[in-house]
This record gives C-alpha cells, sequence and structure tokens, in this order.
C-alpha cells in the first residue's frame, strides 16, 4: 500500500478532507484518543465514500472510479493492469517488469525525431537480436556470433539517432508532475502521477497515447538494466536472494514461485517480440482500473476521459492462470549460503481473500509483530534480545491467489536462526492453545484499523486502495467491509486457523548462513 502525508490546505470545503485532517490532528493528540474514534471515523468513511466514489465503465471495458476531495489543488492518478509476474510465460519471467521499463520510453509521437525511419531500424534490430539469439543456441563462440554482435551495437546506435531521450517524463515535469512512477509486482502493475488540476486532459492525452501507441524502443538496453537490477536487488543482496529462493522452494507449481525480476537465463534470452506480445495479450481496457482523485469535477471530467480512452480497442480477455499450488505434504526447508549475517524466513500456505482466514491472518500479522509490544517483537527483541528485527506478514507475495503467512527475523550475535525459530514455533502453539485476551484482540483490532484509514488520509492512498480492491477483489466496495471483517474477527477463530494452517507439513524454511557455518548448522538439527 502507498502512502503519502496529505496537504491540508482547503480541508474546510470539503466534507471527505475534513474527515482525514481530524484523524492527522488526533495522530498529534495521542493514540489514546485516536483509538477512541476509530471505529466511528471508519463508519463515518463507509458512508462518505459510497456517497463520493464514482464508478464509470466505457464501453471498451475500461473502468475508472472517480473521488471529488478538494483538499488541494491537484489530482492523483492511478493505472492499474491486472497483469503481473504471475501472468508470464514460462521460460519469461521478468516480462512484466521489463514492459513496466519500456512504458516510460514514449509513443510513435513522443520520444522520437522522424518514427517512420526509426521504426525501420528498430526492425533491423528485433532481426539482428533475434538471429544472434538463434546462432548462440547451436554455434555458441563461433565468429558469426561476434559479427552479429558487431552488427547489433551498430543498428542500435544508429536508430537511437532518431530518439529523443526521456521526452515523456520532460513533458510531465514541465507540467508540475509528482511521484511519475510505476511499480510491478506478482499480481499487477500499476503506474502513477500526481498533477496540477488542470492538466487533466494533458494526462489523459499522455496516458492513452503510452497505451494504445506504444514503441518499446531502446528495449535491449532496458533489459540490461533490469539484468543489472537483479544483480544489485538479488544476486548480491543477501535478503532478496533469501526471499527468492524461499518463494522458489514454497511454491514448486504455482507462479508465485518465480521471481518478479525475473531469472538471469529468461532475462538474457528475452526479446522485443516476447514483450509485444505479452503487451497485446494483457495491457487492454478490460483488463484495466482506472482511479482519478482529487480536484476534479468527476460529471464534466469523465467526458474528457471518455473522449481519449474509448479509441483503444476492447481486445480479446486475457488468460487466466489454472495452475493451483498442490497441498504441501511436509516441511521444506532451504539453506542458503552467502557472506552476510543470518536470517532466517518461515512461511505456511493460507488462502487469500475472501476466505474470512485471510482476515484473521491479518489479525495474528498484527498479534505477533505488529509494534513493540507484540508478542514476537516484544519477546525476541526486548526481553529476550535474540533478534536484531522481527517481521511477519499475511499475504506474500501477492493476493490473487493463495499465498503465504510469513515470519522474517534477523538474528542478534550470539544467537542463531534456530534460536529465533524456537521463540516462533513456541509462541505458534500458544495461538492454537490459549485464547487471546478480549484485551489484547481488542488492542489489535483498533491497530488494524488505525492502519488501514491512515492509508486513506492521502489521494495518492486512497487511489492505490480503491484500484486494487476494484481489479483484484470483486469491487472497490470490498474495501469498505474490511473493517468490519476484521472487528468480527473471535479469540476461537484465531485458534482454529492456527491449527489448521501454522502446521509443520504445511511450513518451508528458508536460513541465510556463512558457507563455514553450514556444516556447523546442519549438525545442530
Amino acid at each position: 500500500m502507498i502512502t503519502m502525508k496529505q496537504s491540508r490546505s482547503g480541508s474546510r470545503g470539503n466534507p471527505v478532507c475534513r474527515r482525514y485532517f481530524l484523524f492527522s490532528a488526533l495522530v498529534t493528540v495521542g493514540v489514546a484518543a485516536l483509538l477512541l474514534v476509530s471505529l466511528a471515523v471508519a463508519n463515518g468513511q463507509d458512508l462518505e465514500l459510497r456517497e463520493a466514489v464514482q464508478k464509470f465503465i466505457l464501453d471498451n471495458g475500461l473502468r475508472i472510479l472517480m473521488v471529488k476531495r478538494e483538499c488541494s489543488p491537484t489530482v492523483s492518478f492511478r493505472v492499474l493492469f491486472k497483469t503481473g509476474g504471475v501472468d508470464e510465460p514460462r521460460g519469461k519471467a521478468g516480462l512484466a517488469h521489463v514492459l513496466e521499463h519500456m512504458m516510460f520510453k514514449g509513443t510513435t509521437t513522443i520520444g522520437t525525431k522522424d518514427y517512420e525511419k526509426e521504426r525501420i531500424l528498430l526492425e533491423k534490430v528485433d532481426e539482428l537480436a533475434e538471429r544472434l539469439l538463434r546462432v548462440q543456441d547451436t554455434e555458441r563462440g563461433s565468429q558469426e556470433i561476434e559479427l552479429l554482435r558487431q552488427a547489433l551495437q551498430a543498428a542500435q546506435a544508429e536508430a537511437e539517432m532518431y530518439i529523443q531521450a526521456g521526452e515523456l517524463n520532460r513533458i510531465y515535469d514541465e507540467n508540475g508532475a509528482v511521484g511519475f512512477n510505476a511499480a510491478t509486482w506478482q499480481d499487477g502493475t500499476m503506474y502513477m502521477v500526481s498533477l496540477p488540476s488542470n492538466r487533466l486532459e494533458l494526462w489523459a492525452r499522455l496516458t492513452t497515447d503510452s497505451i494504445a501507441n506504444p514503441v518499446f524502443r531502446q528495449f535491449y538496453r532496458e533489459r540490461d538494466v533490469v539484468v543489472e537490477e537483479r544483480r544489485q536487488r538479488t544476486e548480491t543482496d543477501p535478503t532478496g536472494l533469501l526471499t527468492e529462493q524461499f518463494l522458489a522452494a514454497a511454491f514448486i507449481a504455482h507462479p508465485y514461485g518465480r521471481p518478479t525480476v525475473g531469472w538471469l537465463s529468461d532475462l538474457e534470452r528475452m526479446v522485443r517480440s516476447d514483450l509485444r506480445q505479452f503487451y497485446g495479450r494483457y495491457y487492454i481496457p478490460s483488463n484495466a482500473v482506472i482511479a482519478v482523485m482529487g480536484g476534479i469535477q468527476p460529471e464534466q471530467d469523465i467526458e474528457i476521459i471518455r473522449r481519449y480512452f474509448s479509441v483503444i480497442p476492447p481486445g480479446k480477455p486475457p488468460p487466466q492462470v489454472v495452475t493451483r499450488e498442490p497441498q504441501q505434504q511436509g516441511e521444506r526447508r532451504v539453506v542458503v549460503k552467502f557472506d552476510a549475517g543470518p536470517e532466517v524466513f518461515v512461511g505456511y500456505h493460507k488462502p487469500t481473500y475472501p476466505d474470512r482466514a485471510a482476515y484473521v491472518f491479518d489479525v495474528i500479522d498484527i498479534l505477533l509483530t505488529g509494534g513493540r509490544t507484540s508478542r514476537l517483537f516484544k519477546r525476541m527483541v526486548i526481553q529476550e534480545r535474540l533478534a536484531l528485527s522481527v517481521k511477519t506478514g499475511s499475504s506474500l507475495p501477492g493476493n490473487r491467489y493463495d499465498n503465504l503467512f510469513f515470519f522474517h527475523g534477523v538474528p542478534q550475535v550470539p544467537h542463531t536462526s534456530q534460536d529465533l525459530e524456537r521463540i516462533l514455533y513456541e509462541e505458534i502453539e500458544r495461538l492454537k492453545t490459549e485464547a487471546v485476551t478480549a484485551r489484547e484482540l481488542q488492542k489489535v483490532k483498533n491497530q488494524v484499523r488505525v492502519d488501514f484509514i491512515y492509508t486513506l488520509q492521502s489521494n495518492e492512498g486512497l487511489a492505490s486502495q480503491l484500484v486494487y480492491y476494484e481489479a483484484f477483489f470483486g469491487g472497490w466496495e470490498r474495501m469498505l467491509e474490511y473493517p468490519g471483517m476484521i472487528e468480527s474477527i473471535t479469540p476461537e477463530e484465531i485458534m482454529e486457523v492456527a491449527q489448521t494452517y501454522l502446521i509443520e507439513d504445511n511450513r518451508t524454511v528458508a536460513t541465510l548462513v556463512k558457507k563455514a557455518q553450514e556444516t556447523e548448522m546442519i549438525r545442530g538439527e
């Protein structure tokens, strides 16, 4: 979830903004006061949002959510495509992430000096790149490979003579854009920007052009950028590498086991035609949701949006992921050797929303590591000083499909990952056998509710939540049900869910150790 501090300007003039200004003021008064009114705020929020959110569906299937919030003369835009790493074909891991990078490269009219000449050269680059790949598969190390590489580099340099580098970014910057960015994860890809209110039509024109007429120029150079990104964030980062191996061990069938950044071998063999096919299959109006939030006039501005976005063809419904992760039949353990201090991941398979167990796990998450008084943090970090950091989460690596409840811990010298595991399993056993007290459960529910409300303070945060629920959970209105679902969870449900899912046969463990420590760790098991 994306959370940003909301501007207070104009807060008296708009009831939706007044609600969030009240929340910000209460934070400064104190947590106790905030908890006393959080339920009332959540209830009022339900009514206001139901009245404030206007939903439009264009003829091509594009869904648009609009909310007028005159907190400041700005508008936040979110464009979410329901396609991410989970949708990539086998052998093409990283494709969704590379496509996200390429969507900033411009269109047939933006980012080029002469597109017709550029197009001919880009086709030449594609032909040489695909030929080089075929030759590498059969004649690795031959003289022809070197000649093709030189020809490819020359063709790329010639094509780049027609490029206006960074023109899309420049246009946004010159028009007061803030937060022009994108994010790709397993479930989807989101594009985001905030602009002055009088630039809504500019955004509509630029975004429509980017979706309808993208030119994936400099593809092979950008692919190499992603390869380097993988090296920095995964291969040379201990936590990144451990996370990758942890998920690969936990998901042996479902694509959640593949990294969003991609496998190196897949990235190195990726060609521009792969990108075009993936884009054509998934970047269609019926697979997207747009949120427009801020200083707008929905009844007028939807006509501007309709005029631009209706020209995009609807496309065919994209294929769905049909593979389901089989039930785990025993604990899995992975050891990753790295020149760094120890870390440990522990994960348990669990259902996703709208299964009620998913909401129970949200409560368990906060119960275990939600603040300094939470069970694991208090015991591991404060009392016994076993860990430098501990964290749990209830939706790794995504929410579209059944996922993992996970624990991540970093031991404090001289303690080990096994020490953290021991305490974790003791606390899990406690969840199974001892009912959470009413006072502790209410405290957790209050925190979950406050965290939820906090994400909706800013235009950016609310826009992100609206498109997320609309795309993945059957409608943005489901967002309003969340506080009530959390409030209804009972101590007995927590015990039942822990007994059902937090069991050894459903567990995957990944530990990071130094090479010299591997033998000692194995002997200690």
